[in-house]
C-alpha cells in the first residue's frame, strides 16, 4: 500500500494555453514565484515583432496577472513595483488601442466586416446588390431574377425596369404613397404560382434613405408571405424608366430577413446623376 501522495502547490501558475503562442513563463511552484514575477514583467515589457500580435501580447499579460491573484499568498510584490507595473501596462493598453487604427478592419479576427454582396447593374438604368448566395436565375432586357433560400421557392427577387412617358411616381403610381400601398396590398402574389392573396400593408414610405430620388418603399405581409417592394422613377439615356425591386420571404423568416432585404433596398442606384425630388417637383410643368 503506497503511503505518498504527489504534493499540491496550489499557487502553481498554470500556462499551458501560452505555450503555443512562445508566451509561458519558466516559473514554477512558490519557491519560484519571485522568478514568476519577473518573467511576467519581462514578458509585458517585451516588444512584439509586429503590431498584429500586440493584442496577444496584451492578453498573455491579463492571463499572468490573474494568475498571480490566485496564488496572492505566496508572494506579494512590493507596492512600487506594482505602480510601475501599472503604468507600463496602461501605456501597452494604449499602443494596443492605437494599433487598432493602423491595422484593416480584417485584420482583427475578422470583426467590423460588412456583409459581403454582389453588384449587378440593370444596362443604362440602375445597380442593386444581392448576396453572394443568391442564385441569378434569369436575366433578359429589363428583367433580373434571383433565388435566395434554395429550400424556400417563395424567396424570388426580382429587379425590373421599364421606359415609360411619367415624370415622376406620383404620375405614374400616385401622389398618396399609403393610398397606392393600400390599393396594392389587395393583390399580392400568393405560394402558388400564378396566384394571388390579399395583404395587408405594414408601412409605406417616401424616399427612405432621404437621398432625394424619386422613390416609394412598400412592405405587406399575408398569411405566408412578408414582403418589401422598392418603386422609383430614375432618368437614363434620355428616358424616363419605372423601376422596382421586389424581396420575398416566407411571413416566419421576416425576423432573419428584414435587416438583410432593408441592406439591399439600400443599396439601389441609379447610374446617372438624378434631379432631387424636391428641385423636379418645384420646376415648371
Amino acid at each position: 500500500m503506497c503511503l505518498w501522495r504527489r504534493p499540491r502547490h496550489r499557487c502553481r501558475p498554470s500556462l499551458p494555453a501560452l505555450q503555443p503562442l512562445g508566451l509561458a513563463s519558466q516559473a514554477s511552484g512558490c519557491r519560484g514565484w519571485p522568478g514568476h514575477w519577473q518573467a511576467q514583467s519581462h514578458l509585458c515589457l517585451s516588444q512584439p515583432r509586429s503590431s498584429g500580435r500586440l493584442l496577444l501580447w496584451a492578453a498573455a499579460c491579463v492571463a499572468l496577472r490573474l494568475s498571480t491573484r490566485e496564488a496572492g499568498s505566496c508572494y506579494t510584490p512590493p507596492a512600487s513595483e506594482i505602480e510601475v507595473l501599472s503604468r507600463r501596462g496602461l501605456a501597452i493598453g494604449a499602443a494596443a488601442a492605437a494599433s487598432l487604427d493602423v491595422l484593416p478592419a480584417r485584420a482583427i479576427l475578422g470583426l467590423f466586416e460588412g456583409p459581403k454582396v454582389v453588384p449587378y447593374t440593370m444596362p443604362g438604368v440602375f445597380n442593386i446588390s444581392m448576396p453572394p448566395d443568391y442564385v441569378l436565375k434569369k436575366s433578359a432586357p429589363g428583367l433580373l431574377a434571383w433565388q435566395g433560400d434554395r429550400i424556400q421557392p417563395v424567396e424570388v427577387m426580382t429587379a425590373k425596369s421599364k421606359a415609360v412617358d411619367f415624370a415622376s411616381l406620383a404620375e405614374a403610381l400616385g401622389s398618396n404613397a399609403t393610398e397606392v400601398g393600400e390599393r396594392m396590398a389587395k393583390v399580392r402574389p400568393a405560394v402558388r404560382v400564378n396566384s394571388t392573396t390579399e395583404a395587408t400593408l405594414v408601412e409605406a414610405l417616401v424616399d427612405p434613405a432621404g437621398s432625394g430620388l424619386d422613390i416609394y418603399q412598400f412592405e405587406w405581409i399575408s398569411d405566408f408571405i412578408h414582403e418589401l417592394k422598392l418603386y422609383a422613377l430614375v432618368k437614363g439615356e434620355g428616358k424616363n424608366y419605372l423601376c422596382s425591386v421586389n424581396l420575398r420571404t416566407a411571413a416566419l423568416l421576416w425576423e432573419d430577413r428584414q435587416e438583410l432585404f432593408r441592406s439591399i433596398m439600400a443599396s439601389f442606384a441609379p447610374l446617372e446623376t438624378q434631379p432631387k425630388r424636391e428641385a423636379a417637383a418645384a420646376a415648371p410643368a
